[in-house]
């Protein structure tokens, strides 16, 4: 038996690595036909460098990682080394080495489609461009991994594209049957119930639309404080903005006649509600049962069956007033207000109440069938005024939609 000299070779260039497949020991007449590639990231010498190792034969792939839970946890009891004998010198080199496990994978892709371009394989593996982006992860650079995910952050993949699209198409076309339904049903929606064809203001907005007898009869003890009222303390109310102006300035000509005066008090206590409601900001909402407790049981129910939603959020239920609930609720208040006025409402004092500007008062207005008049004064110190109210329009007609046009372009 010939003599050999060991001789170690050490460093990270000269490791070698070994190669144990999973499924079992590749025969001898097949190696032939195995191709293999090494993927190494570079490092700075300080940290264990990745390396990734493919496999590939006529009808399996194998890859296999020195890192990751697919890696062989045999480097960590001991050490490897591989043995390259030179018969002619009689000499051999002992390499370090790593165990690299090789797992077996079907074949990566199907041949090139018409365009070309590398398409998805039958068994839903992963595209040409997934693989990249894996061997990115694994070995790219800090650079190249943040323009990945910022890549695939704003990716948009075709399924959602086109789940999308259906939905917008779907909601078009949805509001473009809607736009065949009657004008009168898409206003009932949000305004209290109405007679179009009623011949006289009271006709077509009865008190009963707004404020039920049922709920006439709850306000009766609410309504006391109103009742009860005196110059002194509506004065004392207006200092210290205890109701909104609209509300004292009907509270100081309250008639005198007993039933009068409390039918008035009992919707001017109503109206209060609706604008405690209106002015409530959304953060003070956030609860199941936001409304005051010495409320009516009856009216606090009715104001949040018409004009909140209750959803839940985590482990809670809150409150809520969305958008179009917030129209409904403005435009209830403001056919209350034109009840108290007799159809002839001033604008000014609520406006400040309400805190609209002057398109939105005026859309609200057109909403519940009136027309917006503005009077134009001159004050004792030559400030000029305007003075806002609004009219119940005979016969009831509400505004029609109308579409933006596209801006001609020269």
């Amino acid at each position: 038996m010939a003599a050999v000299t060991a001789h170690v070779v050490t460093g990270e260039c000269y490791k070698k690595n070994i190669a144990h497949f999973t499924n079992g020991e590749i025969k001898e007449n097949h190696t032939d036909g195995l191709s293999v590639g090494q993927f190494i990231r570079a490092g700075d010498g300080r940290k264990r460098k990745h390396t990734i190792l493919v496999g590939e034969t006529a009808t399996m792939s194998y890859v296999g990682k020195n890192f990751g839970p697919d890696a062989s946890k045999a480097q960590s009891y001991c050490r490897y080394y591989v043995g390259v004998v030179d018969r002619k010198r009689g000499k051999m080199r002992v390499f370090d080495s790593e165990i690299i496990q090789m797992v077996p994978k079907q074949p990566d892709f199907q041949e090139e489609d018409e365009r070309g371009q590398i398409s998805l394989p039958a068994n839903g593996d992963k595209t040409y461009t997934q693989r990249i982006d894996d061997l990115t992860a694994n070995f790219g650079s800090k650079k190249k991994k943040q323009a990945m995910g910022s890549r695939l952050r704003n990716e948009i993949h075709g399924e959602a594209l086109e789940k999308s699209l259906n939905s917008v198409v779907e909601d078009a076309a949805s509001q473009n049957k809607n736009k065949q339904v009657n004008k009168d049903d898409q206003q009932s929606t949000l305004l209290p119930a109405y007679n179009k064809d009623g011949e006289t203001p009271k006709d077509v907005y009865p008190l009963e639309s707004v404020l039920n007898q049922q709920a006439m009869d709850a306000m009766m003890t609410p309504a006391q404080v109103f009742y009860d009222s005196t110059k002194t303390q509506i004065k004392d109310w207006n200092v210290k903005e205890e109701y909104p102006k609209y509300i004292l300035n009907h509270l100081s000509v309250l008639p005198s006649s007993t039933d009068q005066r409390l039918y008035k008090s009992k919707i001017l206590m109503y109206l209060h509600y609706l604008m405690y409601v209106y002015m409530k900001p959304a953060k003070e909402l956030r609860t199941k049962n936001p409304l005051p407790k010495e409320w009516p049981d009856k009216i606090r129910k009715l104001i949040y069956d018409d004009f909140t939603l209750l959803i839940d959020s985590g482990n809670r239920q809150i409150r809520c007033i969305p958008s179009r609930l917030k129209d409904k609720l403005t435009l209830y208040i403001l056919v209350l207000c034109l009840i108290l006025d007799e159809f002839d409402l001033p604008l000014n004092d609520l406006q400040r109440d309400l805190k609209l500007g002057g398109k939105s008062l005026d859309t609200y207005i057109r909403e519940i069938g009136c027309k917006m008049k503005i009077k134009k004064i001159t004050a004792e110190l030559g400030e000029k005024l305007e003075i806002k109210s609004a009219t119940l329009q005979l016969p009831l007609r509400f505004p029609e939609a109308t579409t933006r046009k596209a801006k001609a372009r020269r």
